[in-house]
């Protein structure tokens, strides 16, 4: 007879912390007590314990701090290896959040970029942060804050996801599948 399967909603299950760090060091050097053993996964590089941390992370019945919605990746023409990503960041916790970065297993770079108007012209230029404030959401848009898509590994079809890692201040990191599709009227 095997054992149930994992419950990764209750935090209980973490034996030595949900958090990322703690999750990504209980799957590198693995868990041997009560009679259980895990064993270390210390073959995996440390992109890879990120993702599956992050994973697991996302999995927490109580990881509703942060909620991205309608995440969406404007289609380009099959020749183009560039895009730009969407979509809307909720701040549930009464402190504000700030994206660092945002990283992706099938995009060479993500860069974070606003439109601003300078000298009666729109202009977008790269920014190293994306506030959200306290409580409040920030909605990555056309013509306003967005993510620069440089090096899609392979040509975007119509309703492919793309997975990405949007990371904040502090370490917390978020989980998210972009969906491809015609710009929005």
């Amino acid at each position: 007879s095997f054992p149930p399967p994992t419950n990764f909603h209750d935090q209980k299950t973490y034996r030595h912390g949900y958090g990322k760090f703690e999750i990504i060091n209980s799957i590198k050097y693995g868990i041997k007590e009560d009679e259980s053993v895990m064993p270390a996964f210390d073959h995996l590089t440390a992109d890879e314990l990120e993702l599956i941390a992050v994973y697991l992370e996302s999995l927490q019945s109580n990881r509703q701090d942060i909620v991205v919605a309608d995440a969406w990746i404007r289609l380009m023409p099959p020749s183009r290896p560039n895009s730009a990503a969407y979509m809307t960041i909720e701040n549930k916790i009464q402190k504000e959040l700030i994206l660092q970065s945002v990283s992706s297993d099938v995009i060479t770079t993500i860069e974070m970029h606003m439109m601003e108007h300078s000298d009666g012209m729109m202009r977008m230029r790269q920014v190293t942060e994306i506030r959200i404030p306290a409580g409040g959401k920030m909605e990555l848009k056309p013509g306003g804050f967005h993510l620069m898509l440089f090096g899609i590994q392979k040509p975007l079809a119509k309703g492919d996801r793309i997975p990405f890692v949007l990371h904040f201040q502090g370490g917390s990191s978020v989980a998210v599948e972009a969906t491809a599709k015609e710009d929005e009227q």
